[in-house]
């Protein structure tokens, strides 16, 4: 898996803060720049501002977790700048699909494939300060 370019997490960023402003008015004064942490469920943003559990984070800026499917979750979460996934969904070929099926294998159609964990602090890092130049514009 590939490092996500800066100006895609930039624009992450950018979708997660006017969902902060929009339900969460004043948080960049609820929130220390020096403890911002992307890949730390107490220090991230959303961490600072609603807890440690993800769940709750996820609440706080009204992505209904519950209804949705744990996977589209996160590509949620993640597509707001407040975390970095560590396993993306790839479809199951359609060959391997009809292979086990032939055995009586009953096979889900995609299947999570983790990501390369360097990459993913890599990313953590990128969006730690991405956020931390974000709060600085209070």
């Amino acid at each position: 898996m590939q490092l996500t370019e800066i100006s895609a997490l930039a624009a992450t960023v950018n979708v997660g803060v006017a969902r902060l402003d929009e339900r969460c008015p004043g948080w960049r004064d609820r929130v220390d720049i020096d403890m911002i942490e992307a890949g730390c469920n107490i220090h991230s943003v959303t961490g600072q501002l609603f807890g440690p559990e993800v769940a709750d984070q996820m609440s706080g800026v009204g992505i209904d977790w519950q209804a949705m499917s744990g996977g589209d979750a996160c590509q949620m979460f993640a597509g707001h700048g407040y975390a970095v996934l560590g396993a993306v969904e790839v479809a199951v070929p359609a060959v391997v699909l009809e292979a086990a099926k032939s055995h009586g294998v009953d096979l889900p159609t995609s299947m999570p494939l983790p990501r390369n964990p360097d990459v993913c602090l890599m990313e953590a890092e990128a969006l730690t300060l991405l956020w931390q130049r974000e709060v600085s514009r209070r």
